[in-house]
């Protein structure tokens, strides 16, 4: 049960204290605002220790970033409200577009300094002349509240991410070697790869906050950036190995005689409790090799080659796996790369991005806020500075959804509920 949670519990009470310690210390260092220290503590602290500090360390360089650009834009364009309000519109788009195409957390950082300069700036116009002190201020305090969080996360209690991260790469690997078993024994392959695919982009994101979590398992982030790019091969690797046998069984011909049996034993060595051993892995590697026919003009004997040549792969692929999730379970640094049987060039960088949607969704975010300034300066409304602010926050929040309506809408009801109870 949720309530009987320890961890849960102790995850709760220890956020709830560093929130006291931040506004203790603001107050006591006589800040101009301390409940921003204690609401950053709240925005900041993660369950585990690595997002808790990858999130600090970018919200301090964003808010750092969202200063820099309001003390540059606000004095010299406050005389001229729609100049103001189209720059810091540009500003932004600008942002959150560098921040949709760095979706890890390095992209919080961007996405930070877009919406804090709003934040920050729109307040302001109203009394320009104290903009360096307000700066000043809320930068303060948001990395006193940052600081605080990440000091509470590493000194008491700390939980690492290594844990879940161990639990999500035995799933994938359980679900990889379903897969397998489904095209190598006849069966209907049932899993479904775009899972295997999004968790392996939803990687990217833990080894960033593996590199960030306890130091004695540093070696730990090493060895999962060179098994997320073995996993990334496998996975066409798998596919290719599907054509190939849908191929040589097309009109229900059976395969070649002892290739029925080794990809029979291939799939009961994937499945294996202890995962592989060393001889095993080398006696399929033989029998792999010594099945393979001289290349002819047959086309069955092509397709045999190139199904060989793939096992090989899959089984090489499977080894280095096997043996980097080990690293990974005692927290090391993996062996030297000339040990490993797949030889990777950095195969994890590369991927697909989005430039048009990406430049689409800054844009509307970029557009949303002039309208609403345009709106605010036309009718003269004396503080319609809250609403830009407002209005950045929630373009900001939710410009990667592909349709953000319904999230902002839920949003613009939990402030006015939050306003209603606030008084």
């Amino acid at each position: 049960m949720l309530l009987l949670d320890r961890q849960a519990w102790l995850f709760s009470v220890k956020t709830f204290l560093a929130a006291l310690a931040a506004l203790y210390i603001g107050l006591a260092g006589n800040l101009s605002r301390p409940y921003w220290a204690m609401a950053t503590v709240y925005i900041v602290t993660q369950p585990m220790l690595g997002p808790t500090r990858a999130k600090g360390v970018y919200r301090i360089l964003g808010t750092l970033i969202a200063g820099a650009a309001t003390l540059w834009m606000l004095p010299h364009l406050v005389e001229t409200p729609l100049l103001l309000s189209a720059a810091m519109s540009l500003w932004l788009s600008a942002c959150l577009f560098i921040a949709l195409l760095n979706r890890g957390p390095r992209g919080y950082a961007f996405l930070l300094a877009g919406y804090t300069t709003a934040f920050i700036g729109f307040p302001a116009v109203t009394s320009p002349d104290t903009i360096f002190d307000t700066v000043v201020a809320r930068s303060e305090e948001i990395i006193l509240g940052t600081v605080v969080a990440v000091l509470f996360a590493s000194l008491f209690f700390p939980t690492s991410v290594r844990p879940m991260l161990r639990s999500r790469i035995g799933n994938w690997m359980g679900d990889a070697a379903q897969w397998c078993r489904q095209i190598l024994l006849r069966g209907q392959a049932h899993t479904p790869r775009n899972r295997l695919a999004a968790d392996l982009v939803q990687f990217e994101a833990l080894i960033e906050f593996l590199r960030r979590d306890d130091p004695r398992h540093a070696g730990a982030a090493v060895s999962m950036q060179r098994l997320r790019e073995r996993m990334l091969l496998m996975l066409p690797v798998l596919s290719s190995i599907a054509d190939r046998l849908g191929a040589l069984r097309a009109g229900g011909r059976a395969l070649p005689p002892g290739l029925e049996a080794l990809v029979a034993d291939i799939a009961a060595w994937l499945d294996a409790p202890g995962r592989s051993t060393a001889s095993e892995y080398a006696a399929l590697r033989e029998r792999i090799l010594a099945l393979k026919p001289a290349v002819d003009g047959e086309l069955d004997h092509l397709l045999l080659v190139t199904l060989l040549l793939r096992l090989e792969e899959l089984v090489d692929l499977w080894q280095d796996c096997a043996t980097l999730q080990e690293a990974i379970e005692h927290g090391t640094a993996p062996r030297d790369p000339a040990h490993y049987r797949i030889r990777t060039t950095r195969a994890g960088d590369a991927r697909h991005v989005d430039y048009g949607m990406a430049l689409f969704s800054a844009a509307s975010a970029g557009v949303a806020l002039m309208t609403y300034c345009a709106l605010w300066i036309g009718l003269g409304w004396e503080g319609g500075g809250n609403g830009a602010m407002m209005a950045a926050v929630a373009a900001a929040f939710f410009a990667a959804q592909d349709d953000p309506a319904p999230s902002m809408l839920s949003f613009l009801l939990w402030a006015i509920v939050a306003s209603l109870v606030a008084g």
